[in-house]
């Protein structure tokens, strides 16, 4: 974003980093309103309410068990 105010990212940083998840995963509550908002949207389509077939988080699982996530936020 070329952003050259560093009091401005801060304050941007310290106002959303509490909203994402670290390591970064999908919320399933978040995923099923999405799926529930979408089937009332979606009259006469099925849409599947299993979060399990959307989500698949088996390469950030690895990349947790291997440290990486540690190494970033500086703890490992």
């Amino acid at each position: 974003m070329k952003q050259k105010n560093t009091a401005l990212v801060e304050e941007a940083y310290q106002y959303y980093a509490p909203i994402f998840s670290f390591p970064p995963r999908v919320s399933r509550e978040g995923l099923r309103v999405v799926l529930e908002a979408l089937a009332q949207r979606t009259s006469g389509t099925k849409v599947e309410m299993n979060a399990d077939k959307y989500i698949d988080e088996k390469l950030l699982d690895e990349l947790e068990r291997e440290g990486l996530f540690q190494k970033i936020s500086g703890k490992g």
